[in-house]
């Protein structure tokens, strides 16, 4: 299992001032939880945790308003007991405000 066992497949789409982010449904999840970062291949915790859904969309209000500083997003499935839920490839997600762009990490 990944230690981060994040879902795969986020998107991220730009609703100006908010962003939302979205995700296919992780088998055995029963919510996720959401990160964000300004530091590329963060570890996901408290300091950095902006909530968590049980539902596979989650909006980050006014985050698009910001300067253009480049923020990288992870999203974790839990189960629910909340353990992390394995999934096959680690996936990390980019925005920048100012390029209104998502971009793939590896």
């Amino acid at each position: 299992m990944s230690p981060l066992s994040p879902v795969q497949q986020l998107v991220i789409e730009p609703i100006n001032p908010d962003v939302l982010l979205a995700w296919p449904r992780t088998s055995g999840a029963a919510r996720y939880a959401i990160y964000r970062d300004a530091v590329p291949l963060f570890t996901p915790g408290p300091s950095n945790c902006l909530g968590s859904t049980t539902d596979t969309t989650f909006t980050d209000p006014n985050v698009a308003a910001l300067p253009p500083t480049q923020n990288f997003y992870i999203v974790t499935a839990l189960d629910n007991s909340g353990v992390l839920v394995s999934v096959p490839r680690p996936s990390e997600r980019s925005f920048r405000p100012a390029e209104k762009a998502a971009t793939k990490q590896h």
